[in-house]
């Protein structure tokens, strides 16, 4: 998951991933640290657990981000339309025409060029925190309907990407399909499209399981 943290205390111990190798567990943190214990089942679910409530405990973060974002989309428009009014009346012969403009205006188009871009570029960083956010928020909101359909139904998985079919046909047999560590593979869309798949089932009353047929 991505970095939900709001101060560099809580980064300490935010459990962003893991992944387990050589019976040992390797937890990877928000700080870029990462330590190994070894492996059991009771402490890969203690991580689980860990990683559940850094979701569900975390409602502020949404309504935090949220407003990030959306400063984020302000102040771009407002840098772009600064430098647009800059550059904009001399387009057709702006690197002609911007050598003979004061040295202040150079520098003032050039910084407002650089705060554009740049947030631009943060903006963008924290769509994919928010995204990330409300995707492993859904996730754990259907956490139990999804692995009891998608073990007992592959059609849930129509039209959602190659990876997450690969993922769930690769699957462990005494795994989850999914679980909140996993939803670093899973993008919002496809959890989205699942979740449709399974109303649309319930819905018209879709039978997928196998049948004997009668032989005629």
């Amino acid at each position: 998951m991505k970095d939900y943290t709001l101060t560099k205390k809580e980064k300490n111990d935010f459990i962003k991933k893991y992944r387990i190798k050589n019976d040992r567990i390797i937890i990877y943190l928000a700080t870029g640290k990462r330590y190994h214990i070894p492996y059991t089942k009771e402490s890969e679910q203690k991580v689980l657990e860990k990683m559940r409530n850094q979701v569900i405990k975390n409602d502020k973060i949404e309504k935090q981000v949220l407003f990030d974002y959306r400063l984020g989309i302000v102040l771009t428009i407002f840098f772009a339309t600064i430098t647009m009014t800059c550059i904009f009346p001399i387009l057709p012969h702006f690197i002609g025409v911007l050598a003979t403009r004061p040295l202040l205006v150079k520098f003032l188009v050039f910084i407002n060029l650089m705060l554009t871009i740049g947030s631009i570029i943060t903006t963008s960083d924290t769509k994919e925190i928010l995204d990330d956010y409300r995707k492993n928020k859904l996730y754990l909101e259907n956490e139990e309907k999804i692995n009891n359909q998608v073990k007992d139904n592959k059609k849930v998985l129509s039209n959602v990407s190659v990876e997450t079919k690969n993922m769930v046909d690769n699957n462990q047999e005494n795994k989850k399909v999914f679980d909140i560590n996993k939803m670093d593979k899973v993008s919002l869309k496809d959890l989205k499209q699942i979740l449709e798949n399974i109303k649309h089932n319930k819905e018209f009353d879709f039978d997928y399981k196998p049948k004997n047929r009668i032989k005629k």
